[in-house]
């Protein structure tokens, strides 16, 4: 699915179109949104390209008349960003026998493996999941300490 088009409002032509406190609700009712989204709209902030058609549909307008000219927005709309998917620790525990999330978050915060933080979150490109399914398949894994005493 392609990006959706972000355009400035042409703030002076919709308070024009939406003087008051009701023209504003018949804009909304008229175009389907809710009446939040025009007064975003009114206050200047980015919106859709198609809230500004439905807009345009409603108020009985070409959409250029109510687009302005705003030459950061121009710049955002050319930048694109691919983020890499990226699977649990839990996820990634299941295809490894012998490791757990907690061995993966803390070799992870150990910086002992690869990995990709999301905002506070850790997770696993597939790359980075390939790597650690080859290095336990070389290294088996250690036997586990039994940790109960013995009399």
């Amino acid at each position: 699915m392609p990006p959706t088009r972000v355009v400035s409002p042409n703030v002076l032509r919709l308070r024009e179109l939406c003087g008051t406190a009701e023209d504003i609700r018949n804009l909304a009712e008229r175009s389907g949104r809710h009446p939040s989204t025009v007064r975003s709209a009114l206050r200047g902030r980015p919106v859709s390209l198609h809230v500004i058609r439905d807009f345009a549909r409603a108020a009985e307008v070409s959409e250029e008349e109510l687009i302005g000219a705003d030459p950061q927005l121009a710049a955002i709309e050319d930048c694109t960003v691919t983020i890499a998917h990226t699977h649990t620790p839990e996820y990634v525990a299941a295809l490894l026998p012998g490791v757990s999330a907690r061995t993966l978050r803390n070799r992870a915060s150990q910086g002992q493996i690869a990995y990709t933080q999301v905002g506070r979150e850790i997770g696993f490109t597939h790359e980075q999941i390939e790597k650690l399914v080859a290095d336990a398949a070389r290294e088996p894994a250690p036997p586990r300490r039994d940790s109960r005493r013995r009399s």
